[in-house]
């Protein structure tokens, strides 16, 4: 079990990422992308942490985001990956689960960038609600 590693007080295996798709940015965002990152940091203010291993705020799997009305979910975590330092969203799998699980790493440093991202996230958000998109011209 070397490649095992504890995640919230269970055995995990972190998947380490090796995108063939495009490359995502923060113009790529959208309101999904805000939804899964509050879902994400919804207990970001919680005092829990494991002894031992890697806390993450709040685990969540593709199946729970689709539920919550996020489509292609992947792609709004391949924004988050982007956006986001290097260490702060983990995907991982527990024993037993098919479906792989999104973290982000419970420390002071994740939780400065999420802030500062979900500022520009907004800001960005906010822009785009003012600006019409190039597919919408023209269309009323």
């Amino acid at each position: 079990m070397r490649d095992y590693v504890l995640i919230n007080g269970k055995q995990s295996k972190i998947t380490y990422n090796s995108s063939k798709g495009r490359m995502w940015t923060l113009e790529s965002a959208n309101d999904d992308t805000l939804k899964i990152l509050n879902e994400l940091t919804k207990f970001q203010d919680s005092s829990v942490m494991y002894q031992k291993g890697i806390t993450v705020i709040k685990s969540l799997s593709t199946i729970e985001l689709t539920s919550i009305g996020v489509t292609r979910p992947a792609n709004h975590i391949g924004i988050l990956r982007h956006e986001l330092p290097a260490n702060t969203i983990i995907t991982f799998n527990t024993d037993g689960e098919k479906y792989p699980y999104y973290g982000i790493i419970k420390s002071d440093k994740s939780k400065k960038a999420i802030s500062d991202f979900r500022e520009r996230l907004l800001n960005l958000l906010a822009l785009k609600s003012v600006v019409p998109h190039r597919e919408s011209k023209g269309s009323h």
